[in-house]
């Protein structure tokens, strides 16, 4: 299991890396606000959207990560958590927790 998202990235590089993505055997997820969720995996995540949801959440309502441009951030250990959990417990945030770090880590790495 392996979740990438394509954040700010500019069209040419969007399109380069998501052909390379999509022909190592990774589907589209998600595309919204110009960022994509790409995923490479057969098993399907009880109540995914529901995490899909969190994510874009977090990505919307934090201005301060708006002005970085064109990341790839690998959100597989978010989402193990997810998957490990085995399905959406509205009064566990350690979901959200781990993506909010995971991104912030990300595009702070400049």
């Amino acid at each position: 299991m392996k979740y990438i998202l394509f954040y700010n990235i500019d069209e040419l590089s969007k399109n380069i890396f998501l052909k390379s993505y999509i022909d190592d055997g990774y589907k589209i997820l998600e595309e919204k606000e110009g960022n994509i969720l790409i995923k490479k995996d057969s098993n399907n995540l009880l109540d995914e959207e529901i995490y899909i949801k969190i994510l874009y959440s977090f990505l919307k309502r934090n201005s301060a990560i708006k002005e970085h441009k064109g990341k790839i951030i690998d959100l597989t250990k978010a989402f193990g958590y997810a998957y490990k959990k085995g399905k959406y417990n509205k009064f566990d945030n350690k979901f959200d927790w781990y993506i909010r770090n995971i991104i912030i880590k990300e595009l702070n790495s400049d």
